[in-house]
């Protein structure tokens, strides 16, 4: 869901020509956000509960929303990145580079993450047993 969030964003940059996304493409990619958000936590949580043994339950339930936590940190760490210092703010071209810089590396990044999930997927399938089916 990342990968189309980011990708909308991306889209949205090269539809426009500019860096300046239209709200819609915005608008969009909070959409998919949250509906990955929605789709993801209650599954998490889940496996949590299924798979690790009842004594270190709560335990895993809270690292597993810790990782959340330390996602959003990463985002700000990350917006630094496509931070736009104060003396290029009226360079409109300087913004728009940096801007869609940031967008297309982001949407790699996002792309490399993705393409290794897809493949842990057999490994932790056979890890887990055949009992769940992921």
């Amino acid at each position: 869901m990342l990968l189309l969030s980011i990708g909308s964003l991306s889209l949205g940059t090269m539809i426009s020509g500019t860096s300046f996304v239209n709200p819609i493409w915005i608008l969009i990619a909070y959409l998919i956000l949250t509906a990955g958000e929605l789709a993801l936590s209650p599954i998490g949580l889940s496996m949590v509960n299924i798979l690790v043994p009842d004594k270190f339950n709560g335990l895993m339930m809270g690292i597993f929303l810790l990782t959340i936590g330390l996602g959003g940190k990463l985002a700000g760490m990350l917006d630094q990145y496509a931070n736009v210092p104060k003396h290029l703010l009226n360079d409109r071209s300087a913004v728009e580079s940096i801007y869609g810089h940031a967008f297309n590396i982001y949407f790699i990044i996002t792309a490399v993450f993705t393409v290794i999930s897809f493949l842990l997927i057999s490994y932790i399938k056979k890890k887990m047993g055949s009992g769940i089916t992921v």
